[in-house]
């Protein structure tokens, strides 16, 4: 016989119970019978677990976890935990989507920059009222409204004041980099459900006058152990380029010039884009020369801190027509929040991001996609650090995992490329 270290291990769920009856310091206790892999069989507990989250045939791996407290002392073991690092999740809920139950009708974005001269009301005043006019509906049509902001307004005050809204529902969310989409997502749902007839989704964020280099993130009382906003933002994004150079053995020299690629036809992009912040494109020799920031992120593998706001309004499909002659379907809308547990997950390698593999394949179930690079004719994705494009590119599906440095350089991520 040798020794397994237990952390290593990962099982099958063969069956499973949900006992409302025994102790557990998180009730109900949820046992199951594990097969590993390799041989062997176990009855533990499942964390992290509870009716209707545990399936025979689900992967598990270990976690050593607190059994009971006597007079004090607290008594530990191992416990499975549904889901197993660098595997894909199943995602169990339920979610069915809302593919062409709603449309968008009208929308609307101000220029984005340094609007020194302009408030937060005036931005939602410009970007509210472009949407309304380009959707032909007045304000008083509106049935419902949902802003996301992180740091420009508090409650639905931020909007209902300077819209001078007449006692409607105001909702205001705050999802991190999800803010905006989020938005857009609620007033989607609450529209597909028939709670309303027309919602507004908008956004806001003034950051420029703030006094802060990047964004304002504003910290959670704890007792000083939590290491979430220790780094900046552009350092805990550059973990990803060494991570991915020595995973997929790429060399930091080549690796450097498909991040200076990726800079270079984002800002190409932006040239094109009246309303964009920057509006010139930048060689590839001066992004590769920019100062660094953080890691092996110069100063134009960053993304800008901006002022301006965006809006859209959403109306059931069978009266799209009545409002424009081509509006936009929405074929899938998901969201994944993780466990947050990278920076303590020894498995974790920073080369992907989890959550997003997780929605999007919600969200291709969603939309009938089996196909992605084949089917869809545009990503926009998020590209606050040039190694968070990188990634994405490969979470989403449009490269193999490992490849996506390659195509980025064959120029398959430009705006006249092709993926297949």
């Amino acid at each position: 016989m040798s020794a397994i270290p237990m952390a290593d291990a990962r099982a099958t769920v063969t069956t499973f119970a949900v006992d409302k009856l025994a102790y557990t310091p998180s009730p109900p206790l949820v046992a199951v019978v594990l097969d590993f892999d390799g041989g062997g069989r176990l009855r533990c507990q499942l964390a992290d677990a509870g009716p209707g989250s545990v399936a025979v045939g689900d992967r598990v791996e270990m976690t050593f976890r607190r059994m009971t407290t006597a007079r004090g002392i607290h008594n530990y073991f191992w416990k499975g935990t549904s889901g197993v690092r660098g595997e894909a999740e199943l995602i169990r809920m339920a979610s069915r989507g809302i593919r062409d139950k709603v449309a968008i009708v009208g929308m609307s974005c101000t220029q984005f920059g340094e609007h020194w001269d302009r408030s937060v009301d005036d931005l939602l005043l410009d970007a509210a009222g472009q949407a309304l006019a380009s959707a032909r509906v007045r304000q008083d049509d509106v049935d419902a409204f949902w802003l996301g902001t992180a740091g420009s307004g508090i409650a639905g005050l931020a909007l209902s004041k300077p819209l001078k809204i007449g006692y409607k529902p105001v909702s205001r969310l705050e999802n991190m980099c999800a803010t905006g989409s989020d938005a857009l997502r609620n007033a989607c749902y609450a529209v597909a459900s028939g709670a309303v007839d027309v919602a507004m989704a908008i956004g806001v964020e003034k950051l420029k006058d703030s006094g802060f280099s990047g964004l304002v993130v504003p910290t959670v009382s704890s007792d000083g152990t939590d290491s979430t906003y220790d780094l900046s933002a552009p350092a805990m994004f550059s973990l990803i380029t060494p991570a991915y150079s020595a995973k997929y053995g790429v060399p930091a020299d080549e690796l450097k010039e498909v991040m200076t690629r990726i800079a270079w036809k984002n800002h190409r992009n932006g040239a094109h884009n009246s309303r964009a912040q920057f509006r010139k494109e930048v060689s590839r020799a001066a992004i590769a020369a920019s100062p660094l920031v953080a890691g092996q992120l110069g100063v134009m593998a960053c993304s800008g801190v901006s002022d301006g706001s965006a809006a859209a309004i959403i109306v059931p499909v069978e009266h799209a027509h009545r409002y424009c002659e081509r509006p936009l379907y929405v074929k899938a809308l998901t969201l994944v929040a993780g466990r947050g547990q990278g920076l303590i997950d020894p498995s974790y390698d920073f080369t992907s991001f989890p959550e997003v593999v997780a929605s999007a394949e919600d969200a291709y179930r969603q939309a009938g996609i089996t196909d992605p690079p084949a089917e869809l004719a545009m990503a926009e994705v998020h590209d606050c650090f040039t190694p968070t494009e990188l990634v994405l590119m490969e979470d989403l599906g449009f490269a193999e995992r490992g490849k996506g440095w390659s195509e980025v350089l064959a120029g398959r991520s430009t705006l006249t490329a092709t993926c297949r």
